[in-house]
């Protein structure tokens, strides 16, 4: 029921970009979820054909071109509240809206209840749902097959995910589209569907049982950007404010231990990309582009341009953006999860063992508290890395 990883892909490469679902021509590859809550493709054998597409649109065994870094710049949107609704500096709304704008969709991820998938959108007013990132690894169900429709009606497509699902969808599509942007966003790593929809739902329960209507994974309106939240509110206006550090699930996240297997080995990092644009936190802003730091309570965002593609969408929508530009790459560099896989967990597999022994909130209160050793080796670490920059290694 499962040949198509055994025999094309492992497991442990497997990004789960669905490429292979949607290229299927008699449906024979579905999407399923496996015990630790990540999507695999699984195979139905006596409906499969042996057409071997779904090969040819794997990232994995046919990899995607790759390009350098064209031109960086930092910035935000020119809108003060749209920078306020936006994990960073709004980069996203200014090219999402100037795409819709032109008469094209857009497609991101959005929060069905409390699933996390990619969606077509193709007004002003849906965008808003698009806004902030989502620390779950989404759903794009049958999406490409949607994109692929739009852009041989002609319609321009805006595509953003991470750098694993932007070559899912080059993948899928086999050639390039005048009129498709795809644009990445730096990713850490992307954590299990099926531990944080127990995780939220848990959350739901302790705040008296009514249904949460605000998610908000990058909250800034107590403490800005660089101390931002998990906020949640339900029906009954019950709100939640929670430091990544403080929450179980948000510090699971950030210490690795529910990542998808393939982003501990992942070949997306480095400075060459399959997309034609990519944005991310510009948290090297006070040395790279010092004139930007006013910005740094409300957020910056670091556009990063790869493709002749990315740049023409970039010069479309400058004059919607207070940026500079950024010469030095180390601006892009010294993010780390644009360079480097995620380090896995050494507790990883004893916390899914155990999650699936007691269930997700009793696996998270055992393995993803962040405990007071915990805080003093990364105090000492992060000085040392200080130090070591400032000085420019040790001599």
């Amino acid at each position: 029921m499962i040949r198509f990883i055994e025999n094309l892909i492992s497991k442990g490469e497997c990004t789960g970009c669905g490429a292979c679902a949607n290229r299927c021509p008699v449906e024979c590859i579905t999407m399923q979820s496996d015990a630790e809550g990540f999507l695999y493709p699984d195979v139905d054998e006596a409906a499969c054909v042996d057409c071997g597409l779904c090969e040819t649109a794997c990232p994995k065994r046919k990899p995607c071109v790759k390009h350098g870094i064209r031109y960086m710049a930092g910035g935000c949107c020119r809108d003060p509240e749209i920078v306020a609704e936006s994990s960073s500096g709004g980069a996203f709304y200014v090219f999402a809206s100037h795409v819709i704008r032109a008469g094209g969709k857009v497609c991101a991820v959005v929060l069905n209840g409390y699933h996390v998938e990619h969606r077509l959108i193709g007004s002003l007013d849906e965008l808003p749902q698009a806004f902030g990132s989502k620390y779950v690894q989404s759903d794009v169900g049958r999406v490409y097959r949607e994109i692929e429709e739009e852009l041989k009606s002609g319609v321009p497509v805006l595509f953003t995910g991470t750098p694993c699902q932007a070559e899912g969808l080059k993948g899928y599509l086999g050639k390039a589209y005048p009129r498709l942007y795809v644009m990445e966003f730096i990713c850490h790593g992307t954590p299990s569907p099926g531990v944080w929809e127990d995780y939220i739902c848990g959350v739901e329960k302790e705040m008296g049982g009514t249904r949460l209507e605000t998610i908000h994974f990058r909250s800034k309106a107590r403490h800005g950007w660089h101390d931002f939240e998990l906020r949640l509110e339900n029906k009954a206006h019950v709100r939640r404010d929670k430091g990544i550090r403080e929450d179980l699930y948000y510090n699971g996240f950030i210490e690795n231990l529910f990542l998808r297997r393939s982003c501990y080995q992942c070949s997306c990092k480095g400075t060459e990309s399959a997309a034609d644009i990519s944005i991310a936190d510009f948290w090297g802003h006070e040395e790279y582009a010092p004139a930007l730091n006013h910005y740094c309570k409300t957020g910056i965002s670091l556009i990063t341009v790869f493709t002749e593609q990315g740049e023409r969408l970039f010069q479309q929508c400058k004059e919607r953006l207070d940026y500079v530009h950024v010469e030095d790459t180390r601006a892009y560099t010294d993010n780390t999860a644009s360079v480097k896989a995620a380090v896995k967990n050494r507790k990883r597999a004893r916390f899914f063992a155990y999650r699936k022994k007691k269930g997700t909130t009793a696996a998270l209160e055992r393995y993803a508290v962040y405990t007071f050793g915990k805080r003093m080796c990364n105090r000492m670490k992060w000085y040392v890395q200080k130090t070591i920059k400032r000085y420019g290694g040790w001599r």
